[in-house]
């Protein structure tokens, strides 16, 4: 569970403060990518991302690209109260169907929420 909170702290993080990388990145490629598992469109779905912010994400089941265009992480107490939040938006937006990946779990009582909104492009991709 603790490398799970530390592969979505991280990608949250990089999301939130970095700047824009090539979209279409291919991150399979990269020797340094992480490979995680998140909620798609209400199918479990593995997204493997190069290490880098914005970077585009395989989704193993599929073989789509997740281009991300949007992150926003919540950390909450037992009561509900947000402890942390923080939203981030790209400035170009890609092209494609739109798709939300969800990444919840609770932790020492503390919930995180994890979302990211961007587009699907190639093989299983809704109208590519």
């Amino acid at each position: 569970m603790l490398r799970r909170l530390t592969t979505v702290c991280v990608f949250a993080i990089a999301a939130v403060i970095g700047g824009a990388t090539p979209g279409l990145a291919d991150p399979g490629t990269d020797t340094g990518h992480s490979s995680f598992q998140m909620v798609c469109e209400g199918d479990l779905r593995t997204l493997t991302v190069a290490n880098g912010s914005w970077a585009a994400a395989d989704i193993e089941e599929t073989g789509a690209k997740f281009i991300p265009k949007a992150t926003h992480f919540v950390v909450e107490d037992a009561s509900g109260a947000i402890l942390f939040a923080a939203h981030d938006v790209k400035k170009v937006a890609g092209k494609g169907s739109v798709a939300t990946c969800v990444d919840e779990f609770e932790l020492d009582g503390m919930r995180y929420l994890f979302v990211v909104e961007g587009t699907l492009r190639g093989s299983g991709a809704a109208g590519s």
